[in-house]
């Protein structure tokens, strides 16, 4: 055997298709210092299966990257898998966690398409975010009885996931953990957890204002009374058709929504007294491909970056006098057909309707202060822009690539040739 590196207390050899690696301690590997990257020792050897001897306490940051492990048992001498341990084991399929396992890092066990289940034993603290990202053949998972952190995205994309339990141990889950998992049908938090709940088998925050995770296989959501906020990425993935969000609602968090291609309608209910909504975040509804009708309410003070982006079904929407700001690719690639700009609006920021192939007619107010770097580039089927004296800033190709832009009606003195297409006849109405 030979040892990981010169001087390392861990030493491994390869034989009949099996990797015997044996010693004492944490399984540590040096760093390439051009690269940064760990040197695993046999990270370019064939083997199916491992063998562990001694006293080895953890399975070292990127042990078996790709490796092509089928089954693994992780003897009772390990406290720690690290970041990226079993990344990418395409043809795992069984892992067997061994007693003292008190932590699984982040990215552990992204990837590994076969893994049918985990069992974690009784000891697991902390699962890290990504660690069973896209194991889209995980249909059982059972969580340690002493279970404290579920991290940001660990099962995202666990497509064959039905039911998750929630421990009465747990007292942080970032996010929502369980985004695209369309399989799932139910969230269920044990009784006795003084972090969260479940309500219509959605996660909640223990006094039901906060919406964490939607299951993927929802097709219908019912809110408790007294929500407030729907956190970042909520109802990404899910099946669900048409919403009404409580007038209660004062954030609704960053990709909510997002790839929510069966949802058609959603409405806002009127705030009561005293509840307002300043914000949507950033790609809400982006990729939301069926998205039909969204009835925003007054209130709303900016429509964030990329909130409907993709919307492609989208035609028309009304968007309230309220809203000041209209963000990054807010609308890009969606539907529109017409829009017309609310009252109070003063900023549409760089690419906000790029790529409206669709839209015809944009009216704006007189309150436009500034108009974004290639905010309508690309919509090829708008004819006429009538652009108010309040603006005193366009940025660079604001309009290039409208095709069928005929005409422009400028309300001051501005160089044209820096936002609009050369065949755009430009009209100053203003002059004297």
């Amino acid at each position: 055997m030979q040892p990981i590196y010169e001087g390392s207390t861990i030493s491994w050899e390869v034989a009949d298709d099996v990797i015997r690696i044996e010693g004492e301690g944490d399984m540590l590997f040096k760093v390439d210092e051009d690269t940064g990257a760990y040197i695993v020792p046999w990270a370019y050897e064939d083997f199916h299966y491992v063998e562990f001897a001694g006293n080895i306490t953890s399975i070292g940051p990127e042990a078996f990257h790709t490796s092509d492990l089928v089954t693994v048992t992780i003897p009772d001498s390990v406290t720690r898998i690290c970041a990226l341990g079993f990344c990418k084991c395409q043809s795992l399929e069984s892992v067997v966690f061994g007693r003292n396992v008190a932590v699984v890092e982040e990215y552990a066990f992204e990837d590994c398409i076969l893994l049918k289940e985990a069992v974690l034993d009784d000891k697991v603290r902390s699962i890290g975010y990504h660690a069973f990202e896209n194991c889209t053949s995980l249909e059982r998972f059972v969580p340690s009885p002493v279970l404290e952190e579920i991290g940001e995205n660990s099962f995202f994309g666990c497509t064959s996931l039905k039911t998750i339990k929630v421990p009465a141990s747990v007292k942080t889950i970032v996010n929502n953990p369980f985004e695209n998992c369309g399989s799932l049908s139910s969230i269920d938090v044990k009784k006795g957890n003084n972090a969260y709940s479940s309500v219509d088998g959605c996660l909640y925050n223990s006094s039901g204002t906060v919406l964490y995770a939607v299951p993927g296989d929802k097709k219908a959501v019912c809110f408790p009374e007294g929500v407030s906020a729907i956190g970042k990425g909520a109802f990404r993935g899910c099946k669900v058709v048409d919403v009404t969000i409580p007038g209660t609602v004062k954030v609704v968090g960053i990709a909510a929504f997002e790839d929510c291609t069966d949802l058609v309608s959603v409405t806002f209910e009127r705030p009561g007294d005293g509840i307002p909504m300043s914000v949507l975040e950033g790609d809400v509804f982006k990729g939301c491909t069926s998205l039909e009708t969204v009835v925003l309410r007054e209130g709303v003070l900016s429509i964030g970056s990329g909130t409907f982006g993709g919307c492609r079904s989208l035609k028309s929407m009304d968007v309230p006098d309220t809203v000041t700001t209209i963000g990054w690719n807010a609308f890009g690639g969606c539907g529109l057909v017409s829009v017309k700009m609310p009252e109070e609006l003063e900023t549409i920021e760089g690419h906000a309707f790029e790529g409206c192939a669709d839209l015809v007619t944009v009216v704006f107010d007189e309150n436009l202060l500034e108009i974004g770097t290639k905010a309508f580039k690309d919509c090829m089927s708008l004819t006429t822009v009538d652009i108010p004296e309040s603006v005193i800033e366009i940025g660079e190709g604001a309009f290039h690539g409208c095709q069928s832009l005929k005409k422009a009606i400028i309300h001051f003195d501005h160089d044209t040739d820096m936002f609009l297409p050369e065949h755009t006849e430009v009209e100053y109405p203003d002059e004297d």
